[in-house]
């Protein structure tokens, strides 16, 4: 369930009665169906984000990013929790 404190499980799935036609606003994402651990990889992100001063984006944005393992994430001051629902990531 999503929490407003820690951001987590901020994605929301609907199921249409029919089909949408898709745009530069909408178009369809495959989910993945296997392990998300590419530690070392390179991987795209993409997202409004926040400011340093907490202010938010008003526009996507896109980067590039490399995986590292949690426990990097908790040596950097992330809470557990974070570490185990997102994916960690040093750009």
């Amino acid at each position: 369930m999503f929490s407003v404190d820690d951001r987590v499980h901020d994605i929301g799935l609907m199921k249409l009665n029919k089909r949408i036609e898709c745009s530069w606003m909408s178009s369809p994402i495959c989910l993945p169906q296997e392990d998300l651990n590419k530690y070392g990889k390179n991987l795209i992100v993409a997202g409004w984000g926040r400011h340093s001063d907490e202010s938010k984006k008003k526009e996507m944005r896109e980067g590039e990013m490399t995986q590292v393992q949690n426990e990097e994430c908790l040596q950097e001051g992330q809470s557990l929790s974070k570490a185990r629902h997102y994916l960690c990531a040093v750009a």
